[in-house]
């Protein structure tokens, strides 16, 4: 479970998108059909030949593969291979394994290199290996990730995080979002959380700064110049490829990206209807095209009262959205109020109906 966390806190370090993909999924040929391009195999000492063979078709074809110590020393049903699984992958000597290596799991002192290329060594130790294997790309560390939580704790984290960063940058592999200090240097102390819609009209920032250390002013560099908006804050922050903010600890910000700016929300509704009837909106979003995002609906008795059974939240697809509820019967007669605010600006139109 260390292990593991220690992968999911790097990889959000470093700001990479990622998702779980099962034994058998890999075994269907998941990771070519659902066009994944890295896999990584966290203390993967037991594959099943199935799964050692729809890998090794995943790197041929151009995939990348990043595992740590062990991958491939036992089969599925965790029986020592004679020769591990995934050797010629990696680049390095096929033997068999014992149990007591694997009881204390820490490194292999005697690895041995046959086509790998050694990237990091210490104190005599391969740490890091590098290997081309088909069209694709092979890294094997030589030590396992389960210590990371604690030195991201203790804010010693800078040299794993930096191994892992190399690799994606190796492969030009980056999110296109980089966070550094005033002074230019690479900010660890900030989980990164980058989200976007399937057309990509849309993404979505999310920080989560650590628990240690003091509140602080950061950078934010983009691949291009994107329409920023503080969202939790509800302030649009201009457009450029570079923003500075302040963050405080253990408190998460959300960000909106957007290709344009959200001037406007237009609402078209007839501006009376009769008790029983339905009231229907038709919205859309000005000054920016193909907005995905969600529009919260509130909507207001003639006393001024929210009526929570009528509002909710709404997609906007495409620059646009459509919302209707029935008046009842025995609902108040007046003048009823909708507010129609878009999450991301906080941009906010307000209608009147008048109810018969």
């Amino acid at each position: 479970n260390k292990n593991r966390d220690g992968w999911v806190k790097v990889l959000h370090d470093i700001g990479v998108g990622f998702n779980f993909i099962s034994y058998s999924n890999i075994e269907k040929g998941g990771l070519i059909s659902n066009g994944y391009k890295i896999l990584i195999l966290p203390m993967s000492m037991a594959l099943s030949d199935l799964e050692v063979k729809n890998i090794k078709n995943f790197v041929k074809q151009g995939g990348i593969v990043i595992a740590d110590a062990l991958p491939g020393v036992m089969d599925n049903h965790t029986k020592f291979r004679e020769k591990r699984a995934l050797a010629d992958v990696f680049g390095i000597k096929e033997r068999l394994y014992s149990r007591e290596e694997l009881v204390t799991p820490v490194s292999e002192s005697d690895l041995k290199i046959t086509t790998a290329e050694a990237l990091v060594k210490e104190n005599n130790k391969l740490l890091l290996l590098h290997n081309k294997y088909g069209e694709g790309t092979a890294y094997l560390l030589n030590y396992f990730m389960k210590n990371y939580p604690e030195e991201k704790l203790s804010q010693s984290n800078a040299a794993s995080l930096s191994k892992i960063r190399n690799i994606f940058e190796r492969e030009r592999l980056t999110s296109g979002i980089k966070i550094t200090t005033l002074a230019g240097d690479s900010e660890n102390g900030i989980e990164k959380y980058a989200f976007s819609d399937v057309g990509g009209t849309t993404r979505l920032l999310g920080l989560l700064p650590g628990k240690e250390g003091k509140d602080k002013e950061i950078v934010l560099h983009f691949d291009s110049p994107v329409n920023f908006y503080d969202i939790r804050n509800k302030k649009y922050l201009g457009s450029e490829k570079e923003f500075k903010i302040s963050i405080q600890n253990s408190v998460p910000e959300l960000f909106g990206l957007l290709h344009g700016k959200i001037e406007d929300i237009k609402i078209i509704t007839s501006p009376q209807v009769k008790s029983g009837e339905t009231i229907s909106l038709d919205f859309s979003i000005t000054g920016i095209s193909n907005l995905n995002s969600v529009a919260q609906i509130e909507v207001f008795n003639p006393n001024g009262e929210k009526v929570n059974y009528y509002s909710k939240n709404c997609e906007i697809i495409k620059g646009s959205g459509k919302y209707s509820f029935n008046i009842a019967l025995n609902d108040l007669k007046g003048n009823w109020k909708v507010r129609v605010t878009e999450v991301i600006s906080s941009i906010q139109k307000e209608i009147s109906i008048k109810v018969n």
